[in-house]
């Protein structure tokens, strides 16, 4: 009888891990889904819903990056995208895991970043076509002096 309670309970511990497994990826696949159509009827109205409030183009958040996701639908054919859900990998508060779109010319695997509910944070897919790489390390360029007068940057500069 202890031994059926201790199997009981371990197959109840695997069957939950289990499902909760398939509604992550049921819902990253919801989320995916309604990414594609938008991609391919290049309405943003309809990425919106899945995009998180942080949602980020390389440098620029939401809503300043949704003029670089405008210049992506006029630039980019997508037919398709399909996630594929066999490296799902959580991080804090993160889920990472891969995507693989389908344009007129070719394929191309991304990584796109999920907040935990579900909300795209990023696809690096857009990052790389602007030139951009969250993946590389970052370098001082320059320096430029200012200083803070009641909560505004001002600069000093000369002109010619």
């Amino acid at each position: 009888m202890k031994y059926i309670k201790i199997i009981t309970t371990i197959f109840l511990i695997i069957c939950s891990q289990i499902s909760v497994a398939q509604s992550l990826q049921d819902s990253l696949k919801i989320a995916t889904e309604k990414l594609s159509k938008g991609l391919k009827e290049k309405n943003t109205s309809i990425i919106k819903e899945v995009l998180a409030d942080n949602f980020a183009i390389g440098t620029r958040s939401w809503p300043a990056s949704e003029s670089l996701l405008d210049l992506i639908f006029q630039n980019v054919d997508f037919q398709s995208a399909e996630l594929i859900t066999k490296d799902i990998k959580n991080s804090n508060d993160t889920i990472f895991t891969t995507i693989k779109f389908q344009t007129s010319k070719k394929a191309e695997e991304s990584v796109i970043a999920f907040s935990n509910d579900y909300k795209i944070l990023f696809i690096d897919y857009f990052d790389r076509l602007y030139g951009q790489s969250r993946y590389r390390e970052s370098k001082l360029k320059g320096k430029i002096p200012f200083r803070l007068i009641d909560k505004s940057i001002v600069l000093t500069i000369k002109l010619n």
